[in-house]
């Protein structure tokens, strides 16, 4: 197994280091997009890899049905957590030989001159913070219209046995730590931030119902990073002389838990002076009860 590198602090060693140097979903956000989310992964289990992002895929398999995406990311198959653990090794800094299958990363051998979307080589690699979070959306007051708080969004996810559930939106974020999981952090990131539901956090009752939705769903990071730098995902989007063990997987799942698409409704467009607005209410009453907001 990977030795996963966790928490804020290394993954802000991480992005520290890169200065100058040159299945569930996942969440994506548009440019001037206002997402809210509750983060469901505690601080001191985020974790941070090197992450190939937008590599062109290779020509689609024989026989697929679907459509092919044209570039994918990669967990880099070169990343320190896939080389095992020695006597002496600190957690989540393994320095003996890499595991069967990694160390030499194709993207890294065979892509050097391949340009991205934004004129950076895709064997550059990206220091990667991951953790899961569930998507709010805010609840109005049907008389004025006016946000009065926030609730999770919902969506309807299928087992493998063909049942039917109703569970919180629950998506991977996947970014960057300087420019977003550190704003998180220093808690001075542009989006407003909202004042904590009470007693409502890991371990408390109300908290359950996401301890149940990960456990019927598998949704799991560490899964997640596992497959996305595998030989077989490898081998199905960019190494041209490999065959991928299954060529009708869908794209960037394993065709049982995660949907192919967004089965959430679509976010509702929330303007920043209304959610200015909110936030103020929700600070002077905590400042009318003796609250730090």
């Amino acid at each position: 197994m990977p030795e996963f590198r966790r928490g804020a602090e290394e993954a802000e060693a991480a992005h520290e280091a890169a200065k100058g140097a040159g299945r569930a979903q996942f969440l994506t956000i548009a440019d001037k997009e206002t997402v809210i989310f509750r983060l469901l992964t505690e601080i001191d289990r985020w974790i941070d890899c090197e992450v190939h992002m937008g590599v062109p895929t290779k020509k689609a398999p024989e026989g697929f049905k679907g459509q092919w995406p044209q570039a994918m990311s990669a967990v880099c198959q070169n990343d320190v957590m896939f080389r095992t653990m020695q006597d002496g090794d600190g957690p989540g800094r393994p320095t003996g030989p890499y595991e069967p299958g990694y160390g030499d990363c194709y993207i890294h051998e065979h892509m050097a001159d391949v340009m991205g979307k934004f004129g950076r080589p895709v064997s550059k690699t990206s220091p990667t913070v991951w953790a899961l979070c569930v998507v709010r959306e805010a609840v109005r007051n049907p008389e004025t219209k006016k946000i009065t708080g926030f609730q999770d969004k919902m969506e309807e996810w299928t087992d493998d046995k063909g049942v039917k559930h109703r569970i919180p939106v629950v998506r991977i974020l996947s970014q960057r730590f300087g420019n977003f999981f550190g704003a998180i952090k220093q808690n001075d990131y542009e989006i407003t931030g909202l004042t904590p539901t009470p007693d409502h956090e890991p371990g408390t009752p109300s908290w359950k119902l996401y301890d149940q939705t990960l456990e019927l769903t598998g949704f799991s990071l560490e899964k997640t990073i596992v497959e996305q730098s595998s030989p077989e995902y490898y081998a199905r989007f960019f190494d041209p002389t490999k065959t991928a063990p299954d060529p009708s997987a869908a794209a960037g799942g394993n065709g049982k838990v995660a949907p192919t698409e967004d089965t959430a409704a679509p976010a509702e467009e929330l303007p920043e002076d209304e959610l200015a607005a909110f936030k103020d209410r929700i600070d002077k009453s905590m400042g009318d009860l003796g609250g730090s907001g």
